[in-house]
């Protein structure tokens, strides 16, 4: 049984950081529409109630109440949506964030053996090559839908990105004195491999928190040499990257929109009209506005967020933009739960990194961990920061990969608590 939960575990956070590559793999069950990566989430998360609620069976510590919370706001805003009369299959959507979270406290059912973090590690760096090469695909195959999407259909969970290079750095930084030139190689190829997918995803906010993740490590660990070893790989990278683009007129289309995206759209002139009048105030004050309707309980699972956007192609033309979730993990959660669901779930980030902290100062914890935790840590405080623009805490499925690690975290630290 252990190996087919364990199967189930790598399955789903190999396909939900492989999403977009399988985001066509949609089935239709009645009226609502489920993701082929979202199959093993929901067997793993009824599977663990099955077993909680049969045989009683769970590993209690801190992090089974803090599930608990989650599945308390879960159940109050499908009390709400119910209340409220949302549609059915709206509402269900609305449940998916609180689902992806709970599917991780299937480790609290059978125990933190059934996962490695050195796997977990490898599985996302598995998923996200996969999206990488489907994404080079796409750009060779379907230049013209890529660009009339905005460049960015191949790449979606690049916000995993950041964790895996920074820690891979930390692997790197640990390898070198001990002479493991091939293992070096390789995760250098990775850093470059990814380094491509992060220019390619086309998205501001995780360029700018890769970026500030650099300058925080040349801070820390700041000597001459740090700096023009990373200052050196970043220019070369670069370099081999725009050349390579050059080689090819969809490649030189690519270049062109990342120029326009960055130069104008980011650190230019139009950087306030594209990232914020375009979009993101419509959708704050849509949000705002369903916040202070229900401030205390939220508006419940299924809430619809109505704003305006400008139709593509158009100058001012707005068309309107319905949704069950924005991309403003806090926002979000506010809006589904109110004042006493922000508490509950900030508290309960308080909480994972107080643990994570805990977990590092483990002299007893295997190497690899110990430097995969090392660099969750690192990107842990940046990843809460992109959840402002992004719906990385609330809302995207690798919240179950999160959760995951949450699980075995809050496992092992009770586990030498107790030694």
């Amino acid at each position: 049984m252990n190996i087919l939960i364990s199967g189930l575990i790598y399955l789903t956070i190999f396909l939900t950081t492989a999403a977009p590559a399988l985001s066509l793999l949609e089935l239709a069950i009645g009226p609502v529409h489920i993701f082929l990566f979202e199959i093993p989430l929901a067997v793993l998360f009824f599977m663990s109630l099955i077993v909680l609620f049969i045989k009683g069976g769970i590993h209690r510590n801190k992090y089974l109440y803090l599930m608990g919370s989650i599945f308390f706001l879960m159940l109050l805003a499908l009390f709400i949506g119910k209340m409220y009369l949302y549609d059915t299959t709206t509402i269900i959507k609305g449940l998916r964030p609180y689902i992806y979270y709970l599917s991780g406290w299937i480790v609290l059912v059978f125990g933190g053996k059934i996962v490695n973090l050195k796997y977990i590690l490898h599985v996302i760096i598995a998923g996200l090559i996969i999206q990488g090469l489907w994404g080079g695909y796409l750009y060779l195959t379907k230049p013209l839908e890529i660009y009339l999407t905005g460049m960015r259909l191949p790449y979606r969970t690049g916000f995993w990105i950041p964790f895996v290079i920074f820690t891979m750095v930390y692997i790197i930084k640990d390898n070198v004195n001990k002479n493991y030139r091939v293992k070096i190689f390789i995760y250098i190829s990775i850093i470059a491999l990814l380094f491509v997918i992060l220019i390619l995803n086309m998205n501001r906010t995780i360029w700018i928190a890769t970026l500030l993740m650099t300058l925080m490590y040349l801070i820390k660990y700041f000597s001459l040499k740090n700096v023009f070893k990373i200052i050196s790989a970043i220019i070369i990278l670069f370099f081999l990257f725009f050349v390579t683009l050059n080689f090819s007129k969809y490649g030189q289309i690519a270049q062109k929109y990342l120029e326009r995206r960055f130069y104008e759209n980011t650190i230019g002139k139009a950087a306030l009209g594209s990232v914020w009048k375009n979009n993101r105030d419509r959708i704050y004050n849509s949000a705002f506005i369903a916040f202070l309707d229900h401030p205390l309980l939220g508006n419940g699972a299924g809430y619809t967020y109505s704003w305006k956007v400008i139709k593509m192609w158009t100058v001012d033309e707005l068309i309107d933009k319905n949704s069950t979730s924005i991309d403003i993990s806090p926002l979000d959660i506010l809006v589904k739960n109110g004042i006493i669901g922000a508490i509950i779930f900030w508290y309960f980030l308080y909480v994972v990194w107080i643990e994570i902290i805990k977990y590092e100062q483990n002299s007893k914890i295997l190497e690899i961990d110990l430097l995969i935790i090392k660099g969750l840590k690192f990107y842990f405080p940046f990843m809460v920061l992109m959840s402002f623009n992004l719906s990385i805490l609330f809302g995207y499925p690798a919240a179950i990969t999160l959760s995951i690690i949450f699980s075995k975290i809050f496992l092992i630290n009770e586990e030498y608590a107790r030694e």
